[in-house]
């Protein structure tokens, strides 16, 4: 398997993964007439569904999506698998209703999701839309960044214990599955370290 420096994955727990939502979802029931909060919403579950760098994210446009056939096209950032994927009915839900809140000048644009300013959205954006809501979940400081949301896509494919690593390593649209590999050695890991604090006296 490939070496990786421990502590380099950062993943959120499932009760962290949660109350990170919450806020959104917090600030959308505060907020009802804003537009953002609804678009932050469906950008960070877009991410974490499609297990997506912001980079990707970015990226996308309209066009790479076949509503009628529910299916997203895909670019990987780093020369990794592009393709098509199917589109996960949530997804699709939140940015149909997140585009039909766009103003006419802004519905008709290419670009996915839109900035403030009526142009493409930066990866800082995401980063800093990311940092606070991770700041309302109390989520540990080395978690606040939206890579955690790929992670946390991948650990949970890999902790099912139903996927193969080659089905992992297509979701994430890995060229090696030497990358995909180190999701299941940290939880090999785990599952030892388990054994040893709970069993470690026999």
């Amino acid at each position: 398997m490939r070496s990786y420096k421990k502590g380099a994955i950062q993943y959120l727990s499932e009760e962290e993964l949660k109350e990170f939502f919450c806020q959104i979802e917090k600030e959308i029931e505060q907020r009802p007439s804003e537009i953002l909060p609804k678009r932050n919403l469906a950008i960070f579950k877009t991410i974490f569904f499609h297990a997506l760098r912001s980079i990707e994210l970015v990226r996308m446009k309209m066009s790479d999506f076949d509503f009628e056939n529910n299916r997203i096209f895909i670019i990987g950032a780093k020369k990794g698998k592009q393709g098509r994927e199917v589109l996960d009915p949530r997804i699709k839900k939140l940015i149909l209703g997140y585009r039909q809140l766009l103003k006419p000048e802004n519905s008709q644009k290419d670009i996915l999701f839109i900035s403030e300013k009526g142009g493409v959205l930066s990866t800082k954006a995401i980063w800093e839309a990311f940092q606070k809501y991770a700041i309302l979940a109390n989520l540990p400081a080395h978690k606040r960044h939206p890579h955690t949301l790929r992670h946390t896509f991948a650990m949970k494919c890999a902790n099912k214990g139903k996927m193969k690593i080659e089905e992992v390593q297509a979701l994430l649209r890995h060229k090696s599955r030497k990358t995909t590999e180190v999701y299941f050695q940290i939880l090999e890991e785990r599952k030892l370290e388990f054994q040893e604090e709970v069993f470690g006296f026999l």
